[in-house]
């Protein structure tokens, strides 16, 4: 009876230290209970949730499943387990484990919760909605309402979503994660102010909140053209969270944009991120007997298999690899399969899922497959470099998806070209070994929606239109002002700028018309258009266009693609690092090299003479699309990427 009393009292000390966060002194209590009743399934069950407030949900797990031994009849106990296999990312078993528990106990809003989340995590929204909706119905409230909006947000279903998310945050207003997801949905529906306040509120509430700063940072970034404090947000959220990679990769990929970090800053930030997060213990690659002696398996590891911009320079590769010397696997992270991964799959010999998969387990996938190179296709704009970490494969490569190093050691290449990373260059700003390929890096697949090219617009409209259609975000205050200069050197010229991001409001457009008055820029002068709804109405807005203004120091790519293709030439200022050389190499390939400018003069002065050549320009345009013949030549693009694979296979 003593040995009950004292139990109950370490019980009752326990959960009073849990419920304060003191978490040292609360497993300290539920130790020595346990050291009482052994088999106790509520302490055995509350040391696990211990662990998951703690972020370590492999610590959790064991816990769980022993409280589930002992009494597998608490619903929540299942759920808990559940909660344990997401946080460490297993969420395949997360999803079966809940579906199990939620035959077994229906009547269970936190399974039905848990099973929710664990859906909409790996991708399975339409399944996600009617989980949450059971919760909903089960046990109405803030976190039932918060997976709904969440997962109706997922379905682009935006203003339910909003209506949902909106009922949330008032039942929780002191919760930061109803007002992010809100600021997430009001994004997508173009109503940036209101975005901007739920961010603001967020992180009002939890100053630390990660994903709130990296959102409102995007915000400033891609709407205002604040690219200052759209940087000093990202450092903020780094500083913040310095454990989540995520969080970091998105600072390394935002450093890209503003310009004010040098190249060696943005290096060292690099081999930073690959030094905290990168230290993954290995997963053995599964060397075959007579490593490229037969076909060679190459596998690509993308969450980009869908409708993106990096599946319109793979397409060509997966299309036209040759299956009799190279055996593909395509590892997809996509989390919303669409028209686009289902050909791209019909493409592959092998297509691999991995959404529900943790790094780990997709690591040992690959080294299952016995994998003789990786090829990653996201870089820090994925999130699958914890599973490069871990070397599953004899030769890992970086390629397409991300305009600069890695920074893992386990990163072995990187794939470019002479122009756009010139010998002696920029080798000192990768960890990896450059492999330089012969013409340029990409192949683009040209969109069969395309419509024709027209005639040279400034020939009927008696004026010359530059355009810039890239991101917002690569609109430097510099680009501003180099544009200006044009437009004053080109009489009655005019600019033509496009975003997806000035639908329901009016702040940006402003903005932007503000930055370009500050050079003596009226409004008149500029033309500004929101996003199409159709790719083919986006392409059609080129028919306008006499000549398109790259982007710097992050230059564009899909974009001076589909100017080219859409008969207008772009001129480029090349930079000093491969973010900023990509204009010139793609310019180069299509036989158009002098309109890459070296210097900021020679930019304004490229554009103003060609603006001169009325006649000369509309010849131009007449036959770009020839002139693109070497850049989407899958068949030749793919028996040399085959190439540079057997050579770094041999050098490892």
């Amino acid at each position: 009876m003593e040995n009950t009393a004292n139990s109950a009292q370490l019980i009752a000390a326990g959960l009073a230290a849990h419920q304060r966060g003191q978490w040292a002194a609360a497993a300290g209590h539920y130790r020595q209970a346990l050291g009482l009743e052994p088999g106790n399934a509520k302490v055995l069950h509350w040391m696990g949730l211990l662990e998951l407030a703690q972020n370590r949900p492999e610590g959790a797990e064991p816990l769980i499943r022993q409280a589930i031994a002992a009494d597998p009849n608490q619903a929540m106990f299942h759920a808990s387990l559940g909660e344990a296999l997401r946080g460490a990312g297993r969420l395949g078993d997360a999803v079966a484990a809940l579906r199990a528990a939620a035959g077994r106990f229906p009547d269970s809003p936190w399974v039905w919760q848990n099973l929710g989340a664990a859906l909409r995590e790996s991708g399975q929204p339409e399944q996600a909605l009617p989980a949450f909706q059971n919760s909903q119905r089960l046990r109405p409230g803030p976190q039932a309402l918060l997976g709904l909006g969440k997962t109706l947000f997922d379905l682009r279903r935006n203003d339910e979503a909003v209506a949902a998310l909106q009922a949330a945050a008032a039942l929780a207003p002191r919760d930061p994660s109803a007002h992010l997801a809100l600021g997430h949905a009001l994004r997508d529906l173009f109503e940036i102010r209101a975005a901007a306040a739920s961010y603001e509120e967020a992180i009002r509430l939890s100053p630390g909140c990660g994903d709130a700063l990296a959102a409102l940072a995007a915000i400033c970034r891609q709407n205002d053209g604040l690219a200052g404090r759209a940087d000093d947000l990202c450092r903020q959220a780094v500083e913040a969270n310095p454990g989540d990679a995520s969080l970091h990769s998105n600072w390394l990929l935002a450093m890209h944009y503003s310009g004010r970090c040098s190249p060696q800053a943005v290096f060292a930030e690099h081999v930073a991120w690959a030094a905290r997060h990168g230290g993954a213990v290995p997963v053995p690659a599964r060397h075959r007997p007579v490593a490229g002696a037969g076909p060679l398996r190459v596998g690509y590891v993308s969450a980009d298999f869908r409708n993106h911009a990096v599946a319109r320079f793979f397409e060509a590769i997966a299309r036209h690899h040759d299956r009799g010397r190279q055996e593909m696997f395509c590892y997809s992270d996509a989390a919303a399969p669409d028209d686009t991964t289902r050909r791209l799959s019909g493409h592959a010999d092998h297509w691999r899922p991995i959404r529900t998969l943790s790094d780990r387990q997709a690591a040992e996938l690959v080294a299952q497959d016995r994998i003789d190179i990786l090829v990653d296709l996201g870089g820090h704009t994925g999130r699958r470099l914890g599973l490069f970490a871990m070397k599953p494969a004899p030769v890992q490569a970086t390629y397409l998806g991300y305009p600069d190093t890695t920074g893992l050691p386990a990163m072995d290449y990187r794939l470019t070209d002479a122009v756009a990373d010139p010998p002696g260059m920029t080798e000192g700003f990768h960890t990896e070994q450059l492999v330089r390929l012969p013409g340029c890096f990409l192949c683009f697949t040209p969109p069969p929606e395309a419509p024709t090219v027209s005639a040279l617009p400034c020939l009927a409209a008696g004026h010359v239109t530059f355009a810039n259609f890239n991101n917002f975000s690569k609109v430097t205050d510099e680009w501003v002002a180099l544009a200006a200069a044009l437009l004053h050197r080109v009489p009655r010229s005019r600019c033509m700028l496009k975003s997806m991001r000035w639908g329901r409001q009016d702040s940006a457009p402003g903005r932007l018309q503000a930055r370009f008055a500050a050079h003596g820029i009226g409004s008149e002068r500029l033309v500004l258009l929101p996003e199409t709804g159709r790719y083919a109405d986006h392409l059609a807005h080129y028919h306008q266009v006499d000549i398109a203004l790259d982007t710097f120091p992050y230059n564009g790519t899909t974009t001076t693609c589909e100017a080219l293709w859409m008969g207008v030439p772009v001129v480029t200022l090349a930079g000093p690092t491969h973010v900023a050389r990509v204009g010139a190499s793609l310019l180069s390939a299509a036989g158009l090299a002098e309109w890459v400018a070296q210097t900021p003069e020679g930019f304004v002065q490229t554009a103003a003479a060609w603006a001169a050549q009325p006649e000369a320009l509309a010849r131009l345009r007449g036959g770009l699309r020839l002139k693109m013949a070497g850049l989407c030549d899958g068949p030749a693009f793919a028996a040399k990427l085959e190439e540079a694979y057997r050579g770094m296979l041999a050098g490892r």
